[in-house]
């Protein structure tokens, strides 16, 4: 029968030269010591000695609790090392291994960013009816620009389930052919063949759908806590860059199947060699049991001189509570747990609001917007201003993720952006109804480059909340249902925008107030993500909305008492 440390157990002296209690080196010895209150580091390795001889597995295992029908899942904080000393300062993580592997998967993003500017920089070569070159009439052309989002869409929801069975990087590895498929397809097609134009169009939605949603997971999964801010913001200053460089492109005389070409090669290539060189994700790989690969994986990331198993303790911890969910049917499952739904029903709300803060709709309209205030700018020139400024603030919110915070760097950028959504709606009231606005020409741009400085460090922590809050069990699928609702959402407000273009004002003042609302609700029920293992954090924000609502569970018994 196994014994179980405590603290009245006497320590028997340690036993030496016994190869027998000898850990794999792939994973470092480490013991349980169920009491926290032990004397000296002397004590600590004795006992560790004496553990190793008895229990020459990885984990020492306490029979107190119960873990997977009578084991006990590893406490982090009662974990000693058998090489560590109470005086010894810990190592802090590898930065290059995180920074490198992060700029592999931005590539990934470097071609979410050209799929998103190809059509703005070329559709006007590709509408052209003296050109010798294929040619889309307006009905086509509006299929070519409209069918991208709901390829996303499809391919958000298709990720969850490939994320859960392959993994972030197998799953990437997989829709990456496909993506350079799609471009060569639209780089060779037939000048007669419109449809084959538009089904590569469809191939490239549904790719960058599922790279919408994975590429941000791995490096939330494999980021380390002090790093994760930056580390998550490269992949929004990326895709803002893929913009910039189609839109540069355009400004060159290379045609529109060239562009494709190009656009194909620098987007797909490298981040596909890259990846052969890239372990799974820790915590994906932890899902499956594989705690072995998971910790080399850390290991990877973090450095050798790091304490790796502390950070894979955790995960466990979480994993055993709330369950692995290594099958889609799994996570589906503990989708019903009422934690995990209200958080998801929050996250859902907050992700449709945020595409009516006007991001989507003055990227897509920007040259539609400078025409209807009568600004006298260079169509192709503006683009490049535009997408200039929007790297500038993504590049801010780069540096100042991690030192700052998530809430503050969210809710002041909402509320600067506020202001300037209010002035661009007053703008055009006064227009609309025949005032002179000459002397107010400058208004237009200025506010839409405050506007898209400002919302480029909003929309980064948005997109990064939703992998950090939600549990590591049911990451895969709740990300990617989010991720549907955001596309969803994104081609609703364009298409409301473009319908009811006549009310200009009106539609500004309205993502003017959806600001302020979401700022509301960030200071009230966000919590707090820099600087802290993901566990910890999906673990606050569950348990922040268990006391919301024992709140009101309580307010309504006292109620019914009275009645």
């Amino acid at each position: 029968m196994t014994p179980s440390p405590n603290d009245n157990l006497p320590i028997p002296p340690p036993r030496r030269n016994r190869s027998s209690s000898i850990p794999s080196d792939d994973i470092p010895s480490v013991t349980l010591v169920s009491s926290r209150t032990l004397a000296t580091s002397n004590a600590i390795m004795q006992e560790n000695s004496y553990k190793n001889e008895q229990f020459p597995s990885t984990w020492t295992l306490d029979s107190h609790d119960d873990f997977n029908k009578g084991n006990r899942a590893p406490d982090a904080m009662s974990r000693t090392s058998t090489t560590a000393s109470e005086d010894s300062i810990p190592a802090r993580p590898a930065v290059l291994p995180q920074v490198g592997g992060t700029i592999i998967i931005a590539f990934t993003y470097l071609g979410f960013g050209t799929f998103l500017g190809f059509t703005g920089a070329t559709l006007i070569q590709m509408t052209d009816p003296n050109s010798d070159d294929l040619y889309l009439n307006p009905t086509q052309a509006a299929l070519f620009t409209s069918l991208n989002y709901l390829g996303m869409a499809f391919g958000c929801t298709c990720s969850g389930g490939l994320q859960v069975r392959l993994g972030q990087r197998v799953t990437l590895l997989t829709v990456i052919p496909l993506s350079m498929a799609a471009w060569l397809t639209m780089a060779f097609v037939p000048v007669d063949a419109i449809w084959l134009i538009q089904i590569a169009r469809i191939v490239q939605g549904i790719v960058v759908g599922v790279i919408y949603v994975t590429s941000s997971n791995y490096v939330v999964e494999v980021a380390h806590s002090d790093y994760r801010g930056r580390l998550g913001g490269t992949l929004a200053i990326t895709r803002q860059v893929g913009i910039m460089f189609v839109y540069l492109l355009s400004l060159t005389n290379l045609s529109w199947r060239e562009i494709a070409l190009l656009c194909g090669c620098v987007s797909n290539i490298p981040p596909f060699l890259g990846l052969l060189f890239l372990p799974n994700s820790p915590r994906w790989l932890a899902s499956r049991g594989c705690l072995e690969e998971a910790h080399k994986a850390l290991t990877f990331y973090r450095g050798s001189d790091y304490d790796s198993q502390s950070e894979l303790t955790k995960i466990s911890e979480q994993l055993s509570s709330t369950g692995k969910g290594s099958k889609l049917i799994d996570q589906m499952k503990m989708m019903k747990d009422s934690r995990v739904l209200r958080c998801f029903l929050f996250m859902a709300f907050f992700v449709f609001t945020r595409q009516f803060l006007g991001n989507t709709v003055v990227v897509s309209n920007m040259s539609s917007i400078f025409h209807a205030a009568d600004v006298k700018i260079d169509k192709y020139l503006s683009t490049v201003v535009s997408g200039a400024i929007r790297v500038s603030g993504t590049f801010v919110y780069l540096c100042i993720s991690d030192h700052v915070g998530r809430r503050p760097a969210l809710i002041s950028s909402l509320a600067m952006c506020f202001p300037c959504l209010l002035s661009l709606g007053g703008f055009f009231f006064m227009k609309a109804h025949g005032m002179d606005v000459h002397y107010l020409d400058w208004l237009p741009l200025t506010a839409v480059g405050i506007f898209n400085f400002f919302i480029s460090i909003a929309v980064p922590v948005i997109n990064i909340l939703p992998g950090e809050l939600m549990p590591t069990s049911v990451r895969s699928l709740t990300t990617a249902l989010l991720c549907t609702i955001t596309c969803g959402a994104s081609f609703l407000s364009n298409f409301t925008f473009k319908h009811f273009h006549e009310l200009l004002h009106v539609w500004f003042w309205v993502y003017g107030c959806v600001c302020v609302l979401l700022a509301t609700v960030a200071y009230f029920n966000i919590p707090e993500t820099r600087g802290r293992v993901l566990e910890e954090v999906s673990t606050e924000f569950g348990e922040q909305f268990d006391t919301i609502c024992g709140r009101r569970k309580g307010k309504d018994d006292s109620i019914s008492d009275r009645a």
